[in-house]
């Protein structure tokens, strides 16, 4: 068995499709640099962690539409796009990893 590479997404079953994936983490996980970074390498697609406070902006958006200060969710989310940070982690060590995946593969049962 090999591992995902960059944009093949290991699906239930072991079936392995070629799909373009990204990862966008939220919340308070993603200041923990190591498992964003290991969850790119692990998962061979880019992690685009932030925000941070993701639930409460979710909640001022939700409010924001029902007083009509913005119009819809995409605005809401165009709005915290322009107004935080965001961290991309793209993968590295991508061999290790397959080599790890291989090792791991060896002890599932056959499809």
């Amino acid at each position: 068995a090999t591992a995902p590479s960059a944009g093949v997404a290991v699906l239930p079953g072991g079936w392995r499709h070629g799909v373009n994936l990204a990862s966008h983490p939220i919340g308070c996980g993603i200041q923990n640099q190591m498992l964003c970074q290991a969850t790119a390498n692990a998962l061979g697609i880019e992690v685009l962690a932030g925000p941070v406070e993701a639930t409460s902006c979710g909640n001022l958006i939700t409010q924001m539409i029902a007083t009509g200060d913005i119009a819809d969710f995409g605005a809401g989310r165009n709005l915290i796009r322009d107004s935080f940070e965001f961290v991309t982690y793209t993968p590295q060590d991508l061999d290790q990893w397959d080599r790890a995946y291989a090792a791991f593969a060896n002890f599932l049962p056959e499809q």
